[in-house]
């Protein structure tokens, strides 16, 4: 890029500028010296590089590592689905170790990570300079490893991430992976505010130990993804106890679909104490507990964060029916 600016040589820029105003970019047969040229543009471009999505030019692990500068430049980085390896693991740790990186959330759902990935990752997460707030992992087959990794990340560096999502049934964490994370609850540093664990063949096992760290007073847990796992009574009999700690922080509980014929004050009938609870296609909300209005919250959000409802502390008299359940 400074040999282009040095020799003042603006062609091959002017190439690459015109390939995608007129969309007909075609990233398979760059050169090295055509990517330096994307590379320059996307930098120097006076669009705000908030978001980076690799898909828009080629889902590839040589598109990734070619544009890893834009990726450090760049809020958020969606490479989700893009045949990522350890590879890219290994030089996305050298962006997350970056003093300079303003990357702050990290999608790299749908891509076979594997542990060893993740071991590259967890290295350069534990560094002082890492600011990565929200790292999504869905489907990247995952083991408890992983889950001793990422423990010893929130350990070394308490405020970051913040949300961690280790959903889908290609991660196979078992219990013993979820109670290493829920351990870290009780850690009176850490900031762990989010967990997604939906999908995940999870036992009451994993409930008795949620239950713990929500009802540790020094959890900061503000949301829990349990959608389609089968709890059981028993564990959400466990789980119910602690939601009804005056320690427990959590607002958000998805759980749905709800695995009983029961209903959703039923089965968490300590649910009236959260902000949301989501199961059986319905959310409950908690107006004592709703934040101001966000603009970078999706605008169903935002709906949802302002719907009236009266809730006593162990009843529940309001319901409003949902699409989706997520946040």
């Amino acid at each position: 890029i400074h040999c282009l600016n040095e020799l003042n040589d603006r062609s091959l820029v002017e190439e690459i500028q015109q390939s995608l105003r007129s969309g007909s970019l075609s990233t398979d047969k760059l050169s090295p010296a055509q990517w330096s040229a994307l590379v320059f543009i996307l930098l120097s471009s006076e669009e705000d590089l908030d978001v980076f999505d690799l898909k828009k030019y080629s889902a590839s692990e040589e598109a990734l590592l070619r544009l890893l500068p834009v990726v450090k430049a760049s809020n958020k980085a969606l490479l989700s689905g893009c045949n990522l390896s350890e590879r890219s693991c290994d030089a996305l740790s050298s962006v997350l170790n970056s003093q300079s990186s303003s990357l702050k959330e990290l999608d790299l759902s749908n891509n076979d990570l594997q542990d060893s990935g993740v071991k590259l990752l967890s290295a350069a997460l534990q560094s002082p300079h890492c600011t990565l707030e929200t790292l999504r992992l869905f489907g990247c087959g995952l083991s408890e490893i992983s889950c001793d990794y990422l423990a010893a990340v929130l350990k070394s560096n308490p405020s970051y991430p913040r949300v961690l999502d280790l959903s889908g049934t290609y991660n196979n964490l078992q219990d013993s992976g979820v109670k290493q994370l829920c351990v870290l609850l009780e850690n009176p540093r850490c900031r762990f505010e989010t967990l997604r664990l939906s999908h995940c063949d999870l036992s009451e096992r994993s409930c008795e130990a949620l239950a713990s760290g929500l009802s540790s007073q020094t959890s900061n847990l503000r949301q829990l993804d349990l959608s389609n796992i089968n709890l059981k009574d028993s564990g959400v009999k466990l789980l119910s106890e602690g939601l009804k700690s005056p320690r427990c922080t959590l607002e958000t509980l998805s759980q749905k679909p709800a695995l009983s014929s029961a209903s959703s004050t039923t089965r968490f009938p300590h649910a009236s104490l959260l902000r949301h609870y989501k199961g059986e296609s319905h959310e409950l909300h908690h107006p004592h507990l709703c934040r101001p209005t966000s603009r970078h919250q999706p605008p169903l959000q935002q709906a949802r964060d302002h719907t009236p409802a009266t809730i006593s502390k162990n009843a529940v008299s309001h319901f409003r029916r949902t699409e989706v359940c997520s946040f």
